[in-house]
């Protein structure tokens, strides 16, 4: 597989299946979610941090903003 829209968070690859990739260290996530080329991880305290393609806002930005994300993005909190 080619890793062409960053979401291992790496710059492009070539990785065959089931190949784990280290993305980072983040000790306290506990939960991730995975789109078809992005990623999201929820943390111990409620934090969202999303990597991977970003041309339809799926990182929650404008899609115009930036195409492709390799360092994780910290959401801004949706609690009022």
């Amino acid at each position: 597989e080619v890793d062409i829209d960053g979401a291992l968070s790496v710059p492009p690859v070539v990785v065959g299946p089931g190949s784990p990739v280290v993305v980072g260290s983040a000790p306290s996530v506990v939960e991730v979610v995975a789109g078809e080329q992005h990623f999201c991880a929820r943390d111990v305290d409620g934090a969202v941090t999303c990597w991977g393609a970003d041309d339809r806002g799926q990182l929650g930005r404008l899609p115009a903003a930036v195409h492709l994300e390799l360092t994780p993005l910290l959401l801004p909190s949706a609690a009022p």
